[in-house]
């Protein structure tokens, strides 16, 4: 049976930054993924400027990303009110990042095995797990397996069997739109995000209540009738040519408060806790999660045992220091986004005062992260 000292369950952008820190450490490490890259995800895919310095020290390059220097905020009733950003952001598809980090984490010798994780085993000596092609022992085991796994059954995590009001949808569009822009529109039942990536597509990724999506009969209808019934929509997406066959949509979205660790499992990126889409900056925190992680593990022995229980305890405690302002800012945010009346209070106080959305914003956002 083949043995790891750390084995990562998921290589998002947390699951995968953790592999380079804890690589760049010395340490054992195997990435287990589903899929191989690269591939689209469902995501707003701003990037916050926080994390560019960090990204550029451990070898990523996205300076083909648009830099992104103001916000667009427009209701489905009322006019665009418009807000620079002060620190700003890149607009980059978590097809192109993913892949350029799996890359950076190969080049430096993690080990990346595109396998269906079907059980995990953790243990204070030791831990193993089971996928579809095999068996490994791991000294310990990372989750960073995302929104939500059949893992989080199986470790017993309460969120799992609470059902979700939410769900998203995702397209790219060939379409004219500023690209130092980030637009976020709202809509009855929900509220979505266009930005510009680095291949010139624009990204459409909407949030929308469940009940509200029972209304069309797919989600390729959804997003149409979205886009007809919103003026800023329709005027950026009318005449739109999609780039996907057919939109990306999860469903079952749950923003309910997650432990950090578990059953001897530290958690990082949306597995620890998700942040609300294109309130907050789920890809940043994502990476800054799985840059936290590490250095934790990093201080600990290699193998697990009874006292981690108090280093558990410690990465907890600095998660939440670290990214519980952000999260309670980004669930107001969307509280408003999600009533009609107070984001057309939310656009008209903004018009009149110009500080009021930076300020938002950076609630949402921290400063700049250097190695």
């Amino acid at each position: 049976m083949e043995f790891t000292e750390i084995a990562i369950a998921g290589g998002g952008l947390a699951g995968l930054t953790a592999a380079i820190e804890l690589r760049c450490m010395g340490r054992d490490v195997t990435v287990f993924e589903k899929h191989p890259y690269p591939r689209h995800k469902v995501c707003g895919e701003y990037l916050s400027a926080e994390v560019l310095p960090y990204l550029e020290s451990v070898g990523v390059d996205i300076s083909d990303a648009p830099r992104i220097t103001r916000l667009r905020l427009q209701s489905e009733r009322g006019r665009p009110v418009f807000a620079d950003l002060p620190l700003g952001g890149l607009g980059i598809s978590r097809y192109a990042l993913d892949h350029r980090l799996c890359e950076a984490a190969s080049g430096l010798g993690v080990r990346l095995r595109f396998e269906t994780i079907r059980e995990i085993n953790p243990g204070e000596t030791g831990s193993s797990l089971r996928t579809d092609a095999g068996n490994y022992r791991a000294g310990r085991i990372l989750a960073t397996w995302g929104k939500r796994s059949n893992l989080d059954r199986q470790q017993d995590r309460p969120f799992f069997a609470r059902k979700s009001q939410w769900m998203a949808i995702k397209n790219h569009y060939q379409a004219d739109y500023p690209s130092d822009q980030v637009g976020l529109y709202t809509f009855r039942g929900g509220y979505g995000g266009l930005s510009v990536t680095e291949t010139g597509a624009l990204n459409f990724c909407f949030l929308i209540r469940q009940k509200r999506f029972a209304y069309y009969n797919s989600p390729e209808t959804c997003a149409k009738e979205i886009i007809a019934a919103h003026p800023g929509l329709r005027e950026a997406l009318g005449e739109a040519k999609p780039l996907f066959s057919r939109p990306l949509a999860i469903s079952q979205i749950s923003f309910d408060a997650k432990k950090r660790h578990r059953n001897q499992v530290l958690f990082a990126g949306d597995a620890a806790q998700l942040i609300h889409p294109l309130t907050g900056n789920g890809m940043a925190m994502a990476i800054l999660g799985g840059r936290m992680l590490a250095r934790q593990l990093g201080q600990q022995a290699g193998v697990p045992g009874p006292g981690n229980g108090v280093a558990n305890e410690d990465y907890s405690g600095k998660w939440d220091t670290a990214f519980r302002g952000r999260l309670l800012s980004g669930r107001a945010l969307q509280w408003l986004l999600t009533r009609s009346r107070m984001t057309d209070v939310l656009v008209r106080m903004a018009g009149s005062f110009p500080g009021l959305l930076p300020l938002i914003v950076s609630k949402t956002h921290g400063p700049p992260v250097h190695p």
